[in-house]
């Protein structure tokens, strides 16, 4: 059973804005630094809750206002949001040098704006007055103090004289008529758009989605023609994990941008880009930007993440090494490590990316990035998982988590606990791997949150599968294939469409698996995804192992075994390798079949996964039983047994009893091995997996056999013979018709007995069960 995890998508921005050098070079161009500026907000002196928007508002007008002309580099809005709650910093109307120091760390800024506003409210005509100053980040100082006054509908012409003002102060050029009209068209005369707008803005950077979203529709509502406001609201759907509308914002702002400034502009579009998963696109869109402006490493930093998400980590990982070369403190940045952390993951290069990620976690730390910190702390916990270093994974994960807490991300704590669901898992405590995963449906239920909701549905049915519950199991994979499909994320979709197989293929509907497994493959062709395509063919090739193609399900699991290597997931290459071990062995290449098993069981082994270990452990024993070795059998079966025991795998216990009563039935232990028997069948009564039920029953017959009248185990084999034939488990049909044949001739019937088992043969020939065709030989002579 595969663990679909919630990864954190390297697309989306996090925190600290660049730290420019004096001179920038990007792909050999050489281009002098602008100065940057960040304006950090505005005091609301008034106290009046009902105007709190307005310090948004302005400190994104003005923002907008001081990059016209493009002669200065402004921080972004989010960047400074999430600085100023991880360094603690409230509205004030200045600062002193020390908290100066550490934002230019931080926000890489040369200058910063801040200051008050006071809302005269109706005794003074609507009038806000607005003061501000403009600090030296580096010398800690202020340069200037200026003071504007204008009513909510004035605003445009407010923030338009301060802006004179500021650049003025700066030296820096007055912006042309083209300039100012590219502000404007940027920006919304309807006072409500204007205020929804920032309200949802203002929520979407503190991760309240769900209220961002209804915002922001409002803000749209009022001025359909507000390119920012549908761009937002584009992040904000997709945030909630709508897929699909995301793109339809995206695209109405990008129609809408034309007549934006150049910056913004290509923003918009690189964002539409990505959101109609148009890869190759945004990589050139971005690729333009940090060309036009290689002193903003925001644009360096979302091209290497369009490369990663567009299948080219090894040109994210150029880009990586062309940021390192800028001159400090941009190299410096945490950010670029969690870049490089990002590609190495895309690329299964999970050393690379558990040490990238430590390093830009370690480097947030230093800085006080928390937000940065959670996030790169996450990589590296979902590295060290696939690593199998469970362990260190939630220990790592669980820093995160406090992290997120801490400010109040609840979308990260999901995020987390679904990561150490996902690791408890792995070391067999179901019962915290449940509770996490029900905390983080929990939480994205409150979010509004659909990602969160599929992918912990999808968490929790793994749960209810390893436990035996298969009918709960199928009910919660619909739940999480339907909630993808909603939202229209194709890849999860698929994942979850995999998952879904494999309880119908335990349950003994082969031909629906095999139809569902085909259409998560094609989910994961479409998106390019080559570990989902190893996993889906894992799945196809189940299906077609049970059903008796040998040659369909070889094909396919070497496939997978193909995809694996080349993404390094090592999980998935196990499964695959164990597959083929079945395969072999069921074909009669025992030899091979034993290498393979070995081969699962060392990656099994290394990674740390307890009761993957058993099960292969398990399946060994078989092969050796098949030699001639049950005694050696017995004791990884009783090692095998104890873990499932453990875990309370019962599927697993009663297949791994069945198996142990033949190795001790092989040593002549006839009471042990019935004891096991009993053991199995009391819980089989409650087992939902067809396939384990038929083989145990097999099992019992054969046993029975020893002591029974022949006429009641010929009955108990018809029996499971007509159920594997109404199944089309192909496998467990052959088996039951060897154990008929050789009841036959046990019972002195020779002669129907030997009729029955050359037919039998000829059969398991022309299916490539070869393994039971030499059974049926033998027993023949």
């Amino acid at each position: 059973v595969g663990i679909l995890y919630y990864r954190w998508h390297s697309a989306r921005q996090l925190t600290q804005s660049d730290s420019a050098s004096a001179a920038s070079s990007v792909n050999g161009l050489s281009k002098p630094r602008r100065r940057s500026v960040a304006v950090l907000g505005f005091k609301n002196l008034a106290g009046k809750p009902d105007e709190a928007w307005l310090s948004t508002a302005l400190s994104e007008m003005l923002t907008t206002e001081l990059a016209a002309g493009e002669k200065l580099r402004t921080i972004p809005g989010e960047d400074i949001a999430h600085t100023k709650k991880d360094l603690s910093i409230p509205d004030a109307d200045s600062l002193g040098r020390e908290t100066l120091v550490k934002l230019r760390k931080n926000l890489g800024s040369d200058y910063v704006v801040l200051g008050s506003y006071f809302d005269l409210g109706k005794e003074g005509g609507g009038q806000i007055r607005l003061d501000l100053r403009l600090q030296d980040a580096g010398a800690g100082e202020t340069i200037a103090s200026l003071s504007q006054t204008g009513t909510e509908e004035q605003l445009l012409s407010l923030i338009s004289n301060i802006g004179e003002q500021l650049r003025g102060k700066l030296g820096i050029a007055q912006i042309t008529q083209n300039d100012a009209a590219g502000v404007t068209a940027s920006l919304s005369s309807n006072a409500n758009a204007s205020r929804f707008y920032s309200e949802g803005i203002a929520k979407l950077r503190l991760f309240d989605s769900l209220s961002a979203r209804d915002l922001l529709q409002r803000a749209v509502a009022e001025d359909p023609d507000y390119a920012l406001a549908h761009s937002a609201l584009a992040q904000a759907w997709s945030s909630l994990g709508y897929d699909q509308k995301a793109q339809a914002e995206a695209k109405r702002a990008f129609d809408l941008s034309a007549s934006l400034p150049r910056e913004q502009h290509l923003w918009i579009e690189g964002h539409y880009d990505e959101a109609i998963h148009q890869g190759d696109k945004a990589v050139e869109v971005y690729r333009t930007l940090w060309n036009l402006f290689p002193d903003n490493l925001d644009y360096g930093l979302r091209l290497a993440a369009a490369q990663t998400n567009g299948g080219k980590a090894q040109e994210a990982l150029k880009t990586v090494a062309a940021m390192r070369k800028l001159s400090p403190p941009a190299s410096e940045d945490p950010r670029i490590d969690h870049a490089e952390a990002a590609a190495a993951e895309s690329l299964g290069d999970l050393k690379r990316q558990q040490s990238a990620a430590s390093a830009a976690a370690e480097k947030a730390a230093q800085q006080g990035a928390r937000f940065l910190m959670a996030a790169a702390l996450y990589s590296e916990g979902w590295a060290l998982q696939n690593l199998g270093q469970f362990r260190d994974s939630m220990r790592v994960a669980e820093q995160s988590e406090q992290i997120s807490k801490s400010l109040g991300d609840r979308t990260g704590v999901s995020r987390v606990l679904n990561l150490t669901g996902s690791a408890l898992m792995s070391t067999g405590d179901l019962e915290g791997a449940l509770k996490n995963f029900q905390a983080a449906l929990s939480i994205s239920r409150e979010t509004g949150s659909k990602q969160g909701m599929s992918t912990a549905t999808n968490n929790i049915a793994n749960v209810l599968l390893v436990r035996g519950d298969l009918s709960g199991a199928q009910k919660m994979y619909e739940q999480a294939v339907s909630l993808f499909h909603e939202v229209g994320d194709k890849d999860y979709e698929g994942y979850a469409l995999n998952n879904l197989a494999s309880v119908t293929t335990q349950q003994g509907n082969w031909f629906t698996a095999t139809k569902i497994s085909d259409q998560a493959l094609r989910l994961f062709h479409e998106v390019n995804d080559k570990d989902g395509m190893a996993y889906a063919l894992v799945g196809v090739a189940s299906a077609l192992e049970v059903h008796g193609d040998i040659p369909g399900a070889r094909k396919n699991y070497e496939e997978s075994l193909n995809f694996a290597r080349e993404t390094g997931d090592k999980s998935i290459a196990a499964y695959a390798t164990y597959g083929l071990c079945h395969v072999e062995a069921l074909a009669g290449d025992l030899s091979t079949a034993k290498k393979q098993c070995l081969d699962a069981l060392g990656t099994r082994q290394e990674m740390g996964d307890k009761a993957t270990i058993a099960e292969t452990r398990s399946r060994y024993a078989e092969l050796l039983i098949e030699e001639g070795q049950p005694q050696e059998a017995e004791t990884l079966l009783r090692q095998a047994l104890e873990q499932f025991v453990a875990e309370r795998l019962s599927d697993d216990e009663i297949e791994g009893r069945a198996i142990l009563a033949n190795a001790l039935a092989a040593q002549g232990k006839t009471v042990e091995a019935q004891c096991e028997i009993n053991s199995a069948e009391k819980l089989a009564t409650k087992s939902q997996n067809a396939a384990t039920r038929l083989k145990l029953q097999i099992v019992a017959a054969r046993q029975r056999a020893r002591t029974d009248t022949k006429v009641n185990v010929k009955d108990r084999l018809e029996t499971v013979r007509i159920a594997a034939t109404k199944y089309g488990f192909v496998g467990d049909e052959l088996e039951a018709e060897l154990a008929l044949g050789e009841l036959e001739m046990n019972s002195g019937k020779t002669a129907a007995g030997r009729l029955h088992l050359r037919s039998l043969q000829k059969a398991a020939v022309a299916s490539g069960f070869l393994s039971i065709s030499r059974k049926a030989a033998a027993a023949a002579k």
